[in-house]
């Protein structure tokens, strides 16, 4: 990871940790201070404890600690005899933070002052070292976590971000999006659910996206899209994939631009990906697609929506089909790959921005179930969602459940 973090320009309070021989390590976005003597159950010193906390950061500038809570790793620390460290010990139980940090016990201290709040780091640091290693000290007078011990300064961190992931590593779940690391993503289609599919995906840590649309940008995209578009930026009428790659490259690498559409003549360029987002309306344009990804075993989710006016609003439904090489049987009759609706009415389609950001939702929340980052207990591979009784089919479950028979929608 890289060290400017602890920059005296950027951060004084970790360049003062590291200027007295602490040994800072940033995981992610986590702050993990290494070397850290404690006693174990037996009275014995160890000098191989971590102790973890979250940063929160503004960019690369660290902000004063949110909380008072950090997280201890090597072992379970104790009294100079041996005894519980109950004074800051508030939880035990090893637990996974992702990038390798697996932690031992939570602490719990505030701060003398300032309403048990830390003014910055260094304080939280050295005041929580000090509780440590002073049980240490008595056993070990030369038990210290200050021996100037720097990790190398090169930058070996894989994630994808160009700014640290904090908001994961608040949460505690680094090592969920691991599971996701891997991911070589294809999105085919940047319409209304299309965007809002990059969107959520572009905030995984996923290794690559590669986004397909041959269309350029115009202004009722700008009514169902994220975030907002400038009158400048329209009037220049960019394709999508190239507006839209060049915002998410802003906070990601590994994004791809491609403005043509997947047909049969290109469809081999799907073949490396491990994971397929269909989000095109065009039903004839599909067949090729997932009849390719079915020849591939790449699963893939495809969305669908369908709105139309009665009495003066808006009803209608979204459904969203993951297929995959373990359930697969459903798709032909899941998937229209034939244009039903005619050309006329099909260019009347209604889409609004909360319905296609649903129905991406729906469709990324599959493919994150499928990667077991949610968890998953009804297996289906089909849903549709009614909006006007605003109710959830679930059919072609992978494992069936009891009552199916009566759980199915046409």
């Amino acid at each position: 990871m890289s060290r400017q973090l602890s920059s005296p320009d950027i951060n004084p309070d970790l360049h003062r940790l590291e200027a007295e021989g602490y040994t800072l390590d940033f995981v992610g976005g986590k702050l993990v201070v290494r070397n850290v003597p404690y006693v174990d159950g037996n009275g014995a010193v160890h000098h191989d404890g971590f102790l973890v906390m979250p940063l929160e950061l503004a960019g690369e500038k660290a902000q004063a600690p949110a909380d008072h809570t950090a997280s201890f790793g090597g072992g379970i620390p104790c009294e100079a005899d041996g005894s519980n460290l109950n004074t800051i010990i508030n939880g035990r139980g090893r637990n996974d933070l992702g990038g390798g940090i697996v932690t031992e016990c939570t602490f719990s201290m505030k701060h003398d002052t300032n309403g048990g709040k830390y003014p910055d780091l260094y304080e939280k640091v050295t005041k929580y070292v000090a509780a440590i290693t002073g049980h240490a000290t008595k056993v070990d007078p030369d038990a210290t976590a200050r021996v100037g011990r720097p990790i190398p300064t090169e930058d070996d961190d894989p994630s994808p971000f160009k700014y640290r992931n904090t908001a994961s590593s608040r949460a505690g779940i680094d090592a969920l999006n691991a599971k996701l690391a891997h991911e070589r993503i294809a999105i085919i289609g940047l319409g209304g659910s299309g965007q809002y599919i990059l969107d959520y995906v572009a905030k995984t840590e996923v290794a690559t996206i590669d986004v397909f649309d041959a269309d350029d940008l115009r202004s009722h995209n700008a009514f169902r899209a994220p975030g907002a578009l400038s009158l400048d930026e329209l009037n220049a009428a960019p394709r999508k994939v190239g507006h839209f790659v060049a915002t998410y490259s802003k906070m990601r690498d590994g994004i791809t631009a491609h403005p043509y559409a997947i047909d049969e003549d290109n469809v081999e360029e799907l073949r490396d990906m491990t994971f397929v987002f269909v989000a095109i309306d065009d039903a004839e344009a599909k067949k090729p697609i997932v009849d390719a990804l079915g020849r591939f075993d790449i699963p893939y989710v495809d969305v669908g929506m369908g709105v139309e006016a009665i009495d003066g609003r808006l009803t209608g439904s979204l459904r969203t089909t993951i297929v995959t090489p373990e359930k697969n049987d459903h798709a032909a009759e899941r998937i229209p790959v034939v244009d039903v609706a005619g050309p006329d009415e099909y260019r009347t389609n209604i889409q609004i921005a909360e319905l296609n950001a649903r129905n991406a939702s729906d469709a990324v929340i599959a493919w994150k179930q499928y990667r077991r980052f949610y968890a998953d207990l009804g297996t289906e591979h089909h849903s549709v969602y009614t909006i006007a009784t605003n109710y959830i089919i679930n059919d072609d479950r992978l494992v069936p459940l009891p009552g199916d028979e009566d759980d199915t929608c046409a």
